[in-house]
């Protein structure tokens, strides 16, 4: 997905109110900055296995984001902004313990939770 300079330089801007949820494709290994900012009705985001990079503000000021599925199992391959998520977000990831030590929540704001077999 490309970077974007700010919110108002995405084709789907006009629509971000609209957008509820997000799945990306398997594949995808980038989110751009910008990409989702301001989706104020966004409340969930599944990210794929494929994910080595989420940009800065890719998901911040999303008001109503409360759970990203993080399907990356290695948070070595992924580089993750300190702005990419709003502040709080709940993100599920497979190995609590990996996350937390490679980004932590002081720095990176979210909340990283261990994924049950049934998330």
């Amino acid at each position: 997905m490309a970077d974007y300079e700010s919110e108002s330089d995405r084709p789907w801007d006009a629509q971000r109110n609209n957008i509820k949820k997000v799945v990306i494709q398997s594949g995808v290994t980038t989110i751009g900055k910008y990409a989702f900012y301001d989706c104020t009705s966004l409340s969930s985001v599944v990210i794929p296995a494929s994910m080595t990079n989420i940009k800065y503000k890719a998901f911040t000021d999303c008001n109503s984001l409360i759970s990203v599925t993080m399907n990356v199992i290695d948070p070595a391959t992924l580089s993750l902004d300190i702005d990419a998520f709003q502040s709080g977000v709940t993100v599920y990831v497979s190995d609590i313990d990996a996350w937390n030590a490679r980004f932590p929540y002081a720095t990176y704001q979210c909340i990283f939770t261990e994924m049950s077999s049934t998330s």
